[in-house]
């Protein structure tokens, strides 16, 4: 597999929790490049030296959602964060595809055998996915608001998809945008205004951006078998699962299901947040998560 390799310097913004008066900047180096995971070009940041941690984005934002974690993890460790086929910078391709393989190639690519994985809401499905299918490449997890394969949605989801649907279907991705920012960002207990506009916009924004990346016929991803949701027990590695406590009440109902089932998990619940917790949280959940890897 060939791998395209561009060296940039990035600036990671780490404050967009409620209550900053100012963005705090970390410069760090990156390489960035994109790894051909058969019928695609994956798109791939790596920057830093020391343990690996991948960060896998959520499926209402690409890779740069994990800005704030980008330049202080970096000083300890060798960070990757990518885009999922059909996400940010991936095209989807016209093939059928599984992530969870996506992701082993992209860490083929990089030499990495072992890895900590962190995976937010759709990440944190695919997270899951890799450690059953790879579980000897995997030296802890992180699931922050994790989605898990083959979970029945409950009525409050299946609206959910129906509204943005509805939205996608009169050609309205703005509508669908907001949408899910309101679902998402804020969550069911709170109002717009107790959110940080920038957080809001950065959503949208990387929002619209996966409704813009193409379809193609062919496109086609297959799932984890058998799901996860029927061996959770399977996976031995120490496990965080992190939940907001505004978060919809089928993600917390998520979360218990898997910190009760996975042998070595443990879960906290965040204050004050939704589901995007390492955004609008990012010294908590950086805080949680520096301390969570260090003692493995």
């Amino acid at each position: 597999m060939g791998t395209v390799i561009i060296i940039l310097a990035f600036l990671c913004k780490t404050g967009f929790a409620a209550g900053h008066n100012q963005d705090v900047t970390t410069p760090v180096s990156l390489h960035a490049g994109a790894i051909d995971v058969g019928g695609t070009m994956m798109y791939y940041e790596v920057g830093g030296t020391g343990q690996p941690i991948l960060f896998i984005h959520a499926g209402v934002a690409d890779c740069r959602m994990w800005d704030a974690q980008i330049g202080q993890l970096s000083l300890q460790h060798m960070v990757i964060r990518c885009d999922l086929r059909g996400f940010g910078r991936t095209p989807r391709g016209s093939v059928r595809f599984s992530h969870y393989r996506d992701v082993a190639a992209l860490l083929d690519s990089l030499g990495i055998r072992r890895v900590n994985l962190v995976g937010a809401s759709f990440g944190g499905r695919v997270a899951i996915d890799f450690a059953l299918a790879y579980p000897q490449r995997i030296r802890s997890l992180i699931l922050c608001a994790p989605a898990i394969s083959g979970m029945v949605p409950s009525s409050e989801m299946l609206g959910i998809d129906s509204t943005e649907e509805a939205f996608l279907k009169k050609g309205d991705p703005e509508g669908a945008a907001e949408f899910n920012v309101q679902t998402w960002v804020v969550g069911p207990y709170r109002q717009p205004g107790e959110v940080p506009s920038t957080l809001r916009q950065r959503v949208k924004e990387m929002q619209l951006r996966n409704y813009a990346v193409p379809s193609p016929i062919g496109a086609e991803s297959i799932p984890l078998e058998p799901r996860a949701i029927t061996r959770l027990e399977k996976i031995v590695v120490p496990t965080l699962i992190l939940i907001g406590d505004k978060d919809v009440p089928f993600f917390q109902s998520l979360s218990a299901i898997a910190a009760n089932r996975i042998p070595n998990a443990k879960r906290n619940i965040i204050p004050d947040v939704a589901h995007m917790i390492s955004m609008e949280k990012p010294e908590i959940f950086n805080r949680i998560l520096v301390s969570f890897v260090a003692d493995k």
